[in-house]
């Protein structure tokens, strides 16, 4: 059985939705077609390039890919397909959250609302 095959199917095991095994799936392959080598070939330094290649897109799916890679390495090592785990001490980034922006929208709006009616009332008196 393939490498991947295998991955997937542990995920599979491990409960995992459909969304995250497509993506993890997705995921490992897109790094493996930049890298461009066998498992057992890659390195920290390709790992490394390959993060930084991930600039134009959001901290989440940039945290979502290098899970993917870290699990993945980290599966193959643990079954024995690979003997160094090149993703091992890769480190993922900080995902900047997006509701932090809703929220003082919408603490805004609501404040605006507020001070409107206010004004309404004082005209009414």
């Amino acid at each position: 059985m393939e490498n991947m095959e295998l991955f997937l199917k542990n995920l599979q095991g491990e409960g995992k939705s459909k969304n995250t095994i497509v993506n993890y799936q997705k995921d490992v392959r897109d790094m493996l077609s930049f890298v461009n080598k066998n498992e057992a070939a890659i390195t920290v330094e390709d790992l490394v390039i390959w993060k930084a290649s991930l600039d134009t897109y959001a901290s989440a799916s940039i945290y979502r890919k290098i899970s993917a890679v870290k699990s993945y390495f980290g599966f193959l090592n643990g079954i024995n397909r690979i003997k160094n785990n090149p993703a091992k001490n890769l480190k993922n980034v900080k995902v900047k959250n997006k509701e932090t922006v809703l929220i003082f929208g919408a603490v805004s709006y609501f404040c605006a609302s507020t001070i409107k009616q206010e004004g309404n009332e004082e005209e009414k008196k």
